[in-house]
């Protein structure tokens, strides 16, 4: 699953196990539509020297702790996290200080055609991260330093073998996974096993590419949606 969506859907799970008073207290206070991101950055002290109370206090309206206030602050942070990170620009370090290369499930994968003029082979635009909320008809791919593609690629290499194996079980063949590709029926968020596997069909012919896309907003700035 994309990151961004795991964020949601921890966000949205956080938000409901939260009772009614504090649901409207947080609505009331940070509007009643959208995600509500947490900004400790004005509660008045230090965060290292905040006792957890002062931080539900300001957040609730209450020094109340429970467990449910505890998850829907983290949730609420990490979304705010990734969209801050979302217009920095592509990943540049092994860790970023969020993950590392180790774990990161934050990267897209393609692959061009060097037979081509290096033709980039990827999902439609228009399939890559439908419900983003930055999205735009301007998509714009990048990729990862030779450093950081090198070092993560051993990683996706072996996690591809499975995506791979797990689609053939559900589609039948490698043949109908290929034609998936030419027809754009690829199972969408499998973006390493579509890039690994049209690869494999050729590797004289297509190289995998790992870095990051995004979506030109109007102003010129772009949100970097993955990687």
């Amino acid at each position: 699953m994309h990151p961004q969506m795991e964020m949601v859907i921890r966000y949205n799970v956080a938000f409901n196990a939260l009772d009614s008073n504090d649901q409207e207290h947080l609505k009331s206070r940070c509007g009643s539509s959208g995600t509500i991101n947490i900004d400790l950055s004005e509660l008045g002290m230090p965060l290292n020297a905040a006792e957890p109370a002062d931080v539900f206090e300001y957040v609730f309206g209450d020094r109340n702790e429970t467990p449910q206030r505890a998850e829907f602050i983290v949730a609420s942070m990490n979304i705010g996290s990734s969209v801050e990170v979302g217009w920095n620009g592509p990943r540049t370090k092994a860790n970023n200080g969020i993950d590392t290369l180790g774990n990161t499930r934050d990267f897209h994968s393609w692959c061009i055609d060097k037979d081509n003029a290096n033709k980039i082979l990827d999902y439609p635009d228009d399939q890559l991260s439908p419900s983003c909320e930055y999205r735009t008809d301007h998509v714009v791919r990048q990729a990862w330093s030779k450093e950081l593609a090198d070092e993560i690629r051993p990683r996706l290499e072996r996690e591809s073998r499975i995506y791979i194996q797990e689609l053939i079980d559900k589609k039948g063949s490698v043949d109908e996974l290929i034609k998936a590709i030419e027809n754009n029926t690829f199972p969408l968020q499998y973006c390493t096993a579509r890039a690994f596997l049209l690869y494999s069909s050729n590797p004289s012919k297509y190289e995998v590419v790992i870095g990051a896309f995004g979506f030109v907003q109007p102003d010129g700035r772009t949100f970097w949606e993955c990687g």
